[in-house]
């Protein structure tokens, strides 16, 4: 006779063990989901206006996770009751079935109809929000012009791929010292790529103080040997682009530095010209 690939194993333990498994990450998210919506309510009342209506956005969408946890479980512990009564019609003496018969089959037919949507949503997760594949391409090296405001993308057959319009500093020339609002000239590399988006900047001779968000949503730094702090970033004044405005920098519009962003790596060459 042959000998059963797995033993059998009783009904009871195994559901109750299966659905403490997978219930225990679901209370966890509820914990998170509570604490992020209280931490936020409590937050957005001393943020500006413009990040309260940030912190009310993120609200309702941790909101929009609840019916969907809620439904998984439930859907769970339906599944667990008519699991355990078919079980139960199939062996009402025993209480207990062949793993390998059973249990794993039904198990595994569930979670493919449970994750069969996000599976399906994943595909369309790797599109940008341009519908475009976000396929980085290969890029060789950055071209900036002072003298056209441009900034071009190459990729590794050394042809144009990307034009964007940028500002420059507002002193014509090669940078001479710290402060002299020049864009520098040469062939500089990039060493880091930063989150920015909470920056804060006081711009000379304005008045205005310390205007948050003024390098945009990236600042991607270069190595200038000769001086620090100079990279390509986004802006809180979009009107300025295409002029001489920045105090040394490469400003851009904050969506052409978000695409930027994820074209370049670190290492990628740039060279700034007349």
């Amino acid at each position: 006779m042959k000998k059963r690939y797995f033993e059998k194993i009783n009904i009871n333990a195994c559901l109750n063990d299966i659905t403490l498994t997978l219930l225990s990450p679901l209370k966890w998210a509820f914990n998170a989901l509570f604490l992020s919506f209280k931490t936020l309510s409590l937050s957005s009342k001393t943020l500006s206006p413009p990040f309260q209506t940030l912190s009310l956005s993120f609200q309702t969408l941790l909101l929009s996770f609840k019916t969907p946890l809620l439904s998984f479980k439930t859907s769970l512990l339906s599944f667990q009751t008519l699991l355990l009564s078919f079980l139960r019609k199939q062996e009402s003496k025993e209480k207990s079935i062949a793993f390998n018969r059973y249990f794993l089959p039904l198990m595994l037919s569930f979670f493919i109809l449970i994750f069969i949507t996000p599976s399906s949503n994943s595909e369309s997760s790797k599109k940008s929000e341009t519908g475009k594949n976000v396929d980085k391409p290969k890029v060789s090296k950055i071209v900036v012009t002072k003298s056209k405001f441009t900034l071009e993308v190459y990729d590794d057959k050394n042809e144009i791929i990307k034009t964007y319009k940028v500002a420059i500093g507002k002193n014509p020339g090669d940078k001479q010292r710290k402060g002299d609002m020049r864009t520098p000239i040469g062939e500089f590399k990039i060493i880091q790529i930063q989150n920015s988006k909470s920056w804060k900047y006081d711009f000379p001779d304005d008045g205005l103080g310390p205007i948050e968000g003024a390098y945009g949503p990236w600042f991607i730094r270069l190595k200038t040997p000769k001086w620090t702090g100079i990279g390509i970033h986004g802006t809180h004044d979009p009107k300025s682009i295409g002029t001489m405005s920045s105090t040394g920098c490469i400003r851009m519009r904050n969506e052409d530095i978000i695409e930027l962003k994820n074209m370049v790596k670190i290492g990628i060459p740039v060279v700034i010209k007349e």
